[in-house]
């Protein structure tokens, strides 16, 4: 019985995502109009701040942040996806069901775009956020503007979406592939700020939007049957998300255990409490020559082995999903070998 209510309970969420939505922000607005107000105008007054940079403090610290656009990205969703791109492509000549699908797959690339162009706004103003040789310039001294606070809380805030979106619909065959994957990388996401590694964590996210946007693309064209450029499209897609997701990721996972390895003969460590709490009072003592000299500050025996399991946990989903992706790869060009070779049979029967 209680698991049958649970189910009920899921449905009803799922089927009226949208008012549900409007309620939970209406009752956040209600309960504390001014921090509501305030983290609705966050991302658009971060920009215009005139204090350069953010005194670093636990990303958790803004739940409220978090909370709202968790659920105004939970009332995107269906305003564009429901109400914009499904009638949309329903007056073109979809049917329910590949329209409902199209516009699903809309919203994917949508989301990701603007996170995209969110990104390249903060590249725009600082160039050398994707220059390799400085990803720990300055670390740990490093400071974060207010524009890329505002970026990482939305991409965290944005996972979170995910995660509620994943639990309240209907359980999927890879569910939980994508839902151990959005919780590692919230893991990520909370580690690496609250260790002021912000390039690394920018390096990150930038470049799984790129490859989450090609993702989309990909699916987009096959759905509306383009053979042709799909197999272009693919290709290129699978060639990003390797470069991505497997060399870059490899090449930051080294250069991370190479600039801080296992504590031993070091000056300082960064302990576990430090990772969980950037305002903790050893992250003052830490020199910031660090970055200069590898082998001055290491980590932790925990901070290590849980970066390397995190690690090691993302790359076997990256893995699964690469080897898919190369199997539907395959398949589109078996598919599109024996159009073309159909196509060669009838012109010369006529």
């Amino acid at each position: 019985m209680i698991a049958s209510d649970q189910v009920n309970v899921r449905q009803s969420i799922a089927a009226h995502q949208l008012g549900f939505s409007l309620l939970v922000l209406c009752a956040h607005a209600l309960a504390d109009k001014h921090a509501f107000l305030a983290a609705i105008q966050a991302p658009i007054l971060c920009w215009r701040s005139e204090q350069g940079t953010v005194h670093p403090r636990d990303v958790l610290d803004d739940r409220g942040f978090l909370a709202v656009f968790c659920f105004i990205f939970t009332l995107a969703r269906p305003v564009i996806a429901g109400y914009l791109l499904q009638p949309t492509l329903r007056k073109y000549g979809f049917g329910p069901q590949a329209a409902s699908h199209l516009a699903a797959l809309g919203w994917k690339a949508v989301s990701r775009g603007m996170m995209m162009l969110y990104a390249l706004c903060l590249w725009y103003d600082s160039p050398d956020l994707l220059n390799p040789q400085r990803l720990f310039q300055d670390w740990p001294q490093s400071q974060i503007t207010h524009p890329m606070q505002c970026f990482f809380l939305l991409r965290l805030a944005f996972y979170l979406h995910q995660c509620l979106i994943m639990v309240v619909e209907p359980i999927k065959d890879d569910f939980l592939d994508k839902f151990l994957h959005h919780i590692l990388t919230c893991a990520v996401v909370i580690a690496c700020c609250n260790s002021r590694v912000y390039a690394l964590l920018y390096g990150i996210l930038l470049t799984a939007d790129l490859a989450d946007f090609l993702l989309a693309f990909v699916q987009i064209q096959r759905c509306l049957g383009h053979r042709k450029s799909l197999r272009a499209s693919l290709l290129a897609f699978i060639v990003v998300w390797v470069l991505t997701r497997h060399v870059m990721f490899a090449y930051l996972h080294w250069t991370l255990h190479r600039l801080l390895p296992m504590s031993g003969d070091c000056e300082l460590v960064v302990t576990g409490r430090m990772v969980l709490d950037p305002g903790a009072s050893g992250w003052e003592g830490l020199a910031p020559r660090a970055h200069v000299q590898p082998g001055t500050v290491c980590l932790a025996r925990n901070v290590k082995l849980g970066l390397s399991g995190i690690s090691i946990a993302l790359q076997g989903l990256f893995w699964i999903w690469t080897r898919d992706f190369v199997r539907v790869a395959v398949q589109v060009h078996r598919q599109c070998r024996a159009g073309e070779a159909t196509r060669t049979g009838a012109r010369k029967g006529t």
